[in-house]
């Protein structure tokens, strides 16, 4: 007989339904075949989908596995676990108080702290500490990476000192573009399959694209980061073609933050043999 599995759309990084960036979550998904996992993420079609299990490691609240859109399995620290922890403190799953305190989450083998608030309106806010940026290979062929972005090869480089185009993980290897302007940001046009040509000469899953606009004091001594950038995945890790945009606000170095009001998101149940 068929048995019914629970999920959850939620909207991270907006206060608004619809808006932000959405992200499908499959909690208690301990029951679920290994195979299932990333046959469902593909039926949901998300940028990501996030599955919340019993943890592995000693010290950790829950463990997250997150695939993409491609039935990919990544393993940072974003939208997927900020969204998953806003819907464990929205729905009660972290005890009274919406859950507000020090957690950890299951990341891979990682074990990594997470922090819930909440102000006198019930707004959540879910900060995430992330694995220590890991710098690999930088891209030198701009004018191949800008034909693939579908912007001006002029516009590339968000400041001076920072590298135009560099791999950086923190868990998903993103080659981080960096481009003059948050009009530009916005503007471009990437082209998939040119883009993901180009990823295997600098092992890069994914291919994100910032504009430190405006420049912040230091920019060119520090990674990209703070309250004055903008960002849009240009290609997610895995190859999808399914498009993220997201504007954060309150970001800072070494950690992300969502703040997201405390109201149940939108959920169903899917049947499965």
């Amino acid at each position: 007989m068929a048995a019914g599995t629970p999920f959850a759309l939620v909207d991270v990084f907006t206060d608004q339904p619809l808006e932000g960036n959405p992200l499908a979550l499959v909690p208690d998904a301990d029951p679920l075949p290994e195979g299932l996992l990333p046959r469902i993420a593909r039926e949901f079609h998300q940028a990501e989908t996030t599955f919340l299990l019993r943890p592995e490691r000693a010290g950790a609240t829950w463990r997250l596995r997150s695939f993409t859109a491609a039935g990919v399995e990544v393993f940072g620290a974003g939208h997927n676990a900020l969204g998953a922890w806003w819907w464990l403190a929205a729905a009660g799953r972290l005890g009274p108080g919406l859950g507000t305190g020090r957690w950890s989450q299951q990341l891979g083998t990682g074990v990594l702290p997470v922090e819930i608030t909440a102000d006198e309106h019930g707004l959540i806010e879910v900060t995430l500490e992330q694995r220590a940026a890991a710098y690999g290979d930088e891209l030198t062929d701009r004018a191949a990476l800008a034909e693939a972005l579908g912007v001006d090869g002029r516009e590339l480089g968000a400041a001076a000192g920072l590298p135009v185009a560099q791999v950086v993980s923190t868990g998903a290897a993103h080659l981080m573009v960096g481009i003059r302007d948050r009009g530009v940001v916005d503007a471009a046009r990437p082209d998939a399959a040119r883009l993901r040509a180009l990823l295997p000469e600098v092992g890069g899953q994914g291919v994100y694209l910032y504009a430190l606009d405006p420049a912040e004091p230091g920019a060119d001594q520090s990674p990209p980061g703070g309250a004055g950038r903008t960002g849009r995945s240009a290609l997610p890790p895995g190859g999808a073609d399914a498009r993220e945009r997201a504007r954060r606000g309150n970001t800072r170095r070494g950690a992300a933050t969502a703040r997201c009001p405390g109201r149940p998101g939108r959920s169903g149940a899917w049947r499965h043999l």
